[in-house]
């Protein structure tokens, strides 16, 4: 008897074997649907002979497929199941972290993403996750405590701009400014991260320095179209007219947004008081984007 029962497993395992390129196959084929169905067949063999291992190995295959094709919910119900077989491990805690922000669940994503740093201290991709999701969450001192967890084991510039974000949005731009700096200085191609740098910097009216940083980048990358209009607004503030009418002009032959570029190439000209040319300049950014009509300073200085 107990030989037939060996028999039977093993003839079970092997026909499971057997099938088992069938659904990689339909998998490496994107066809998830397909693939679920073979597996769902082989997950129910594998209870019929209680064989938990196996099980688990094909759930979680099945969840990759289920996540594949946006189906979140039963991906979790899916990794569900797997706990209740008894594997209960941060992979797993941060995966049901994964499809239930996936699924637009923060508030349980979270849950287990700190269930699964918990679990695993160390694993920087779990930190990572937890750390974009709590800035998500507009929760910025929670990001800033996360990403600093991380960058305690690699200097990772991604994470020093989240942290600088994170920063920027509870106005320390003092704390920002010392991650932002981080991150440019090892990518100073980086535009994005001196565009953040430059937008502190003329708050406090520090022009000389915008201009300086601006006019270094644009020997790499003359044409960028976000560099351009910030050093054409520094320009403006040292009250350069000519020079930044010019430099939006190009801006906008570049490919920056022309409502803003046009914008401000009337405001240049009202600083000239040639009005006729600064209105015509108006009307194009209105043109360009009606809704600028509804801004207080738009509409005061075509009044004037």
């Amino acid at each position: 008897m107990r030989n037939a029962i060996l028999a039977i497993l093993l003839c079970t395992a092997n026909a499971i074997c057997a099938q088992a390129p069938q659904w990689r196959t339909l998998m490496s084929n994107y066809d998830y649907t397909n693939a679920i169905t073979l597996l769902n067949t082989q997950i129910d063999s594998l209870y019929a002979v209680r064989d938990t291992a196996g099980t688990i190995a094909l759930l979680k295959e099945k969840v990759t497929c289920q996540k594949n094709l946006h189906k979140f919910q039963e991906a979790i119900g899916t990794l569900e199941e797997i706990m209740l077989l008894g594997e209960n491990n941060a992979p797993i805690l941060a995966s049901l972290g994964e499809c239930h922000r996936l699924n637009g669940n923060n508030n349980a994503a979270i849950l287990f993403y700190n269930l699964a740093t918990e679990m695993a201290p160390d694993n920087l991709f779990f930190l990572i996750q937890k750390a974009n999701l709590q800035y998500r969450m507009e929760d910025y001192n929670g990001s800033i405590s996360s990403g600093r967890r991380v960058l305690r084991r690699d200097s990772i510039p991604a994470m020093m701009s989240l942290i600088g974000n994170s920063f920027s949005k509870l106005e320390l731009n003092d704390s920002a400014l010392v991650y932002y700096s981080a991150v440019y200085e090892g990518q100073r191609n980086d535009y994005r991260t001196l565009e953040k740098i430059s937008r502190i910097f003329l708050e406090r009216k520090m022009y000389d320095t915008v201009l300086v940083m601006a006019n270094e980048f644009l020997q790499y990358d003359s044409t960028n179209i976000v560099i351009n209009p910030i050093k054409g607004l520094v320009l403006y503030n040292m009250k350069k007219w000519d020079e930044a009418y010019d430099l939006f002009r190009r801006s906008v032959e570049y490919g920056c947004d022309k409502s803003s570029g046009y914008y401000y190439m009337g405001l240049c000209k009202m600083g000239k008081m040639e009005h006729h040319i600064a209105d015509d300049c108006f009307v194009m950014a209105q043109n360009e984007d009606p809704h600028i009509a509804e801004n207080t300073d738009f509409l005061y200085n075509r009044a004037y």
